[in-house]
């Protein structure tokens, strides 16, 4: 394998704190804008760069949610997009098994200190391993290793816990905590460039339709006792689907009341009805993908649905198939599914046709990516806020995204029916014929043939530049601007 970088560092640190790391400027003021040519020269490029790499490590964070794992996978799944053949290797934070069950089918989470082998759809070979065995699995040097988000700050120990020569520390698309940093580490030169340029990108991640549901449920849903009987529920929700308007939820716990939350989106959802009935003929799915921590906040949401006349079932409710294929015209099913495995949450989140609900910023990327609205149940408008100003939406329709975010804030101060109004108003705006916010929703969706707006590519393409900068690559990193 090419030696990319020399496998002692100029700095002898032992086993004590190493010093930080001299901050020094990307090559890049601003994430790289490329025409077709150029963008072709830099896919090239990098395919080429990343063939000379055997191995990737990774390196799974402790975190609450999922949000920090799906970040990793996305980002694994683009690195293969761009070129990647040699085999993903992975130390986590043991506090991650239990969420790998699903996340990873196939995953054994009582088997956190033994090197399992996996092959993921889109990610391929992956082996990994639990953080306090993991000498089993990174006893050898590697030379590249990668980090998908991380709320602490990143630095030389990281290095030393995946026992690699640099470091690509990325997070997701406009993450941003006082800590959290995107940036690279080279061992060699105790140096960290600089990739907050980059944080407006996402992990452009290709995500194709899916074709054949009853094989993939059963593929992913078969290896886990848990996930298994979800099976039957889950073949009827997905029957279900062509014939109903769609809101998939996540992150429904994120807010102090998701009772209170609730109670205003279903008010929104029942108002668009009466004021515009001929845009909403369809009954409504909403697919509830929380994994409610707190049982009372579920017991709370339960309640309320029902008063709201919503029915609200569990996937793996008897009741769940009758009540799917009798719904009626504006009728409102609540479907509680809870975990799923990355390709299935993302497949039905891409069949929304209503805004979808959530928080996170890797799910964010992800409607994003598929060009779709959604709604921030925390009131957030962040995600997209200045994308739409830049698109020089009428009034009309940018008042609708503010005010739905406006009304949604837990500081807010309005009261439900008020705030239900604001929710109806973002619906039927993006209901309309020609929808100027629809459009401008689907005019940010990522095109995975390019690095415009592709988070790990750019960084890619900085990590070259700094290797052959430091001499540590024979790799002609700048070819593709000179057309070589």
């Amino acid at each position: 394998m090419l030696a990319l970088i020399g496998l002692t560092t100029s700095r002898a640190y032992g086993n004590g704190p190493p010093p930080p790391p001299t901050i020094v400027e990307p090559y890049s003021k601003a994430a790289v804008a490329f025409d077709d040519e150029a963008n072709h020269r830099a896919r090239t490029s990098l395919k080429h760069f990343l063939s000379t790499f055997e191995v990737i490590r990774i390196y799974f964070v402790e975190a609450p949610g999922n949000g920090h794992q799906s970040a990793n996978l996305r980002m694994m799944t683009r690195l293969r997009e761009l070129g990647f053949n040699g085999e993903f290797q992975a130390v986590y934070h043991e506090s991650n098994a239990a969420k790998f069950s699903y996340l990873l089918p196939g995953f054994d989470p009582a088997a956190v200190k033994t090197i399992q082998h996996l092959q993921p759809e889109g990610i391929g070979s992956l082996a990994l391993i639990g953080e306090s065995a993991a000498t089993a699995l990174v006893s050898e040097k590697a030379e590249l290793g990668f980090s998908g988000a991380n709320d602490r700050p990143t630095d030389l120990f990281l290095l030393r816990r995946l026992n690699v020569n640099s470091l690509v520390q990325l997070q997701p698309r406009k993450w941003s905590q006082r800590h959290s940093k995107r940036e690279i580490l080279i061992a060699s030169t105790n140096e960290a460039v600089s990739l907050d340029h980059l944080a407006p990108l996402g992990s452009a991640s290709q995500l194709s339709e899916i074709s054949d549901w009853e094989t993939l449920i059963k593929r992913e849903l078969a290896v886990s006792n848990q996930l298994s009987a979800k099976i039957d529920g889950l073949r009827e929700l997905v029957k279900s689907i062509d014939s109903a308007d769609v809101m998939p939820a996540y992150s429904l716990d994120f807010p102090f009341a998701p009772d209170l939350l609730m109670e205003k989106i279903i008010g929104g959802i029942q108002q668009a009805f009466l004021s515009q009935p001929s845009l909403f003929e369809k009954p409504v799915i909403i697919p509830i993908f929380t994994e409610f921590k707190d049982l009372k906040k579920r017991e709370a949401l339960a309640k309320k649905l029902n008063e709201l006349g919503v029915t609200y079932l569990d996937l793996s409710s008897a009741e769940l198939r009758n009540t799917l294929h009798s719904m009626g015209r504006q009728q409102i099913v609540a479907v509680q599914v809870g975990a799923m495995p990355p390709r299935i949450f993302q497949g039905i989140f891409a069949r929304a046709t209503l805004p979808a609900l959530l928080e996170g910023k890797n799910l964010s990327n992800t409607m994003v990516d598929l060009g779709l609205p959604f709604i921030n149940v925390t009131g957030s408008g962040v995600d997209v806020e200045n994308e739409l100003i830049k698109l020089k939406l009428p009034s009309k329709s940018f008042d609708a995204f503010m005010s739905i975010n406006h009304a949604l804030k837990e500081t807010s101060g309005l009261k439900p029916k008020a705030a239900a109004l604001s929710v109806a108003n973002y619906l039927i705006e993006l209901r309309r014929t020609e929808s100027p916010l629809r459009l401008a929703y689907a005019a940010l969706a990522n095109n995975p043939r390019s690095l415009n707006n592709d988070l790990v590519g750019q960084s890619l393409l900085e990590l070259q530049r700094a290797m052959e900068k430091r001499g540590l690559t024979m790799n002609r990193c700048a070819a593709f601007l000179n057309g070589n």
